[in-house]
């Protein structure tokens, strides 16, 4: 009896050992997959360090007087990923920007933060700094968007996709380019075919554009929220109550209400 009852806990033993280790194999990655995951492993690390060493390389073309080069550098690194469905690191868009868009000459910035704070009171004016400033540094994204809006705000769309078309091709790591572009077609009175994935920015020179962004957006709908949309006109109005793209989106706000 006492036998009997001893292989009877033994088998059960001998059984849930055989369950346990043909779990644990079903289960286990197999040796393809625990590969891929080490060689992804070290693809990765690869590709950080080349990244990093290629932002180094653009950062000293760009401090050679080679802006253009530099950010053409960057922005195939970014086709490519665009072209596979990566996700763009966003050291890659940091790097970018940082190189696009910083004043290498401190009479260029004054140029172009004088030209902003005339924007209301004289559009001539405007200009005129906003050109002095990319006289200094031509190659410079954001006085060229800049000039682009000063076009717009004139109504003056062909002059303002002049300067765009040109700069298109970095609109994959330039949020701020994305918005001149939408903008653009709503200055020529085109309907929008994709709204860009446009994040809030910290940037406030670029506020009074992600809501102007936010209410064609919400305006293109079907059922437009208007309450929202109210919610972003008055956003815009403490930014700039002269900014004329307002009156346009509130008549556009009750004709989709209507």
């Amino acid at each position: 009896m006492i036998l009997l009852i001893l292989t009877g806990i033994i088998k059960a033993t001998l059984v849930s050992r055989m369950a346990f280790i043909f779990l644990n194999i079903l289960y286990l990655p197999s040796w393809a997959e625990v590969d891929r995951h080490f060689k992804g492993s070290n693809y990765n690390i690869a590709i950080r360090e080349t990244l990093k060493s290629t932002l180094k390389d653009a950062q000293d073309l760009a401090l050679s007087n080679k802006r253009a080069k530099a950010m053409q550098l960057l922005i195939n690194i970014a086709s490519k990923e665009f072209r596979k469905g990566t996700i763009i690191d966003q050291d890659l868009r940091e790097g970018f920007n940082q190189i696009a868009n910083n004043f290498y000459q401190e009479a260029t910035q004054q140029n172009f933060e004088l030209s902003l704070s005339l924007i209301r009171t004289s559009s001539s004016q405007a200009f005129q700094k906003m050109n002095e400033a990319l006289q200094l540094e031509p190659e410079n994204l954001a006085i060229q968007i800049a000039l682009s809006r000063l076009h717009m705000r004139r109504r003056e769309c062909a002059k303002a996709e002049e300067i765009l078309t040109k700069l298109k091709i970095y609109s994959l790591l330039s949020d701020n380019l994305q918005l001149a572009l939408v903008q653009n077609a709503n200055c020529k009175s085109h309907k929008i075919a994709y709204w860009p994935d446009i994040p809030e920015s910290s940037d406030e020179s670029l506020k009074l554009f992600i809501y102007e962004f936010q209410c064609e957006k919400l305006i293109s709908q079907s059922n437009p929220p208007i309450e929202k949309i109210k919610n972003f006109l008055e956003k815009m109005k403490k930014l700039d109550a002269t900014y004329p793209e307002i009156l346009r989106l509130e008549a556009n706000a009750v004709i989709q209400k209507s």
